[in-house]
């Protein structure tokens, strides 16, 4: 998906744009009105409030909240494909669900923030493991954007909702932009889920918790450099899971983004199986 900037388009009508992206393969959208003026999240002075509700799960909340201060943002959300992968996966395919999302940052600045949040669930007991480690991908187009130094955030936690037990801190940053490891890529930010929903015995009580549920986000800042012309920005989670929890991976060594655009693909290690979202079609969105 790609759009040139014309003589009368601004920044905020580039992003309208972007909120109008197609609603396919069980994507929703949500998004702006062109009827009022926009703003960016720093200018409605809701940052910290809104990365806090983000990071803690609370995404319905979190979008409400750009809403009520007429903030310019897209959000596309993916449960994933009902078909082509085993029905064996560590967490059901029909209950889990990602988001991506991009937004105004800071408007006076030409930053925007693009975010991938994750929503899993585990309603049945399967032979399958957690292992590897689940990842999640944002990346950008380098002519376009620079990112923004220490602008990642991440969370992650894993919880049973039908009692108070939970377990936070499993979501790890693997690499950010123009990391020194030369495995890691230079225009995108990964991180690493670990679902493992036995945790073992957390609140000392002699039994080991369980941990249908796990939630996540990542998100980072980006500068746009060229603001002559439009680029693209994207987001891919890949839950993974194998028989035994026996497979593994050096995930940076297996993670692909283009420098030209962004096109993320993930490579899976020998004895892996995996579902991907949002889709090859729906992963990018331009800005």
């Amino acid at each position: 998906m790609s759009k040139k900037l014309g003589q009368n388009q601004t920044r905020r009508n580039i992003i309208k744009s972007a909120a109008g992206l197609a609603v396919t393969a069980g994507f929703t959208s949500a998004g702006v009105s062109a009827k009022q003026e926009k703003t960016g999240i720093v200018n409605a002075g809701i940052k910290n409030e809104f990365v806090s509700l983000m990071k803690s799960g609370e995404r319905k909340k979190a979008f409400d909240l750009l809403d009520a201060h007429d903030v310019e943002y897209s959000v596309t959300t993916q449960s994933p494909p009902s078909d082509g992968v085993s029905t064996q996966d560590y967490f059901d395919k029909s209950d889990s669900s990602a988001s991506f999302f991009t937004g105004v940052w800071n408007e006076n600045k030409n930053e925007y923030a693009i975010g991938l949040s994750w929503d899993l669930k585990n309603t049945k007991g399967d032979v399958d493991g957690p292992a590897p480690v689940d990842v999640g991908i944002l990346g950008y187009e380098q002519d376009v954007f620079g990112y923004k130094d220490d602008s990642i955030i991440y969370s992650g936690t894993l919880k049973d909702p039908n009692t108070s037990n939970s377990v936070s801190g499993v979501t790890d940053l693997k690499s950010e932009p123009n990391a020194a490891n030369i495995d890691a890529p230079n225009n995108a930010s990964v991180v690493t889920f670990n679902d493992k929903r036995n945790q073992g015995d957390v609140d000392g009580d002699g039994v080991s918790e369980w941990y249908p549920v796990g939630t996540g986000y990542a998100q980072m800042v980006l500068i746009k450099q060229d603001t002559r012309t439009v680029g693209n920005v994207s987001g891919l989670y890949k839950h993974t899971w194998s028989y035994g929890n026996i497979a593994d991976w050096n995930i940076l060594q297996n993670v692909a983004v283009p420098v030209i655009g962004t096109g993320i693909s993930v490579s899976l290690p020998v004895g892996a199986d995996s579902w991907t979202i949002p889709g090859n079609r729906q992963r990018d969105d331009t800005l």
